[in-house]
């Protein structure tokens, strides 16, 4: 069976979670590695539908294409995200 999978941006177009929601389940273990993502490279990640489907449960489900094929990665560039260090102080 073809595991269709989808990039941060595609599953928060999907879900109508932004993509730092999607990022913080990540990060508080909401989201296993390899049960509801991968990582084929330290940037790129990739949810699996189905393991997406069975998270959301009956109530909403993400429609999986026949013969799905793996998406390419986002460009964080494009999303807006910043690498840019922040700073603490109010002038």
């Amino acid at each position: 069976m073809n595991e269709e999978y989808l990039t941060v941006r595609e599953l928060s177009e999907k879900t109508r979670f932004s993509p730092q929601t999607i990022y913080n389940k990540i990060s508080r273990g909401e989201f296993e590695p390899g049960k509801h993502y991968v990582k084929p490279s330290r940037k790129k990640v990739l949810f699996k539908v189905s393991a997406i489907n069975e998270w959301l449960g009956e109530t909403f489900r993400i429609e999986q294409k026949p013969g799905a094929q793996i998406t390419q990665a986002i460009n964080p560039v494009k999303m807006g995200i910043s690498h840019r260090p922040v700073s603490r102080i109010n002038i």
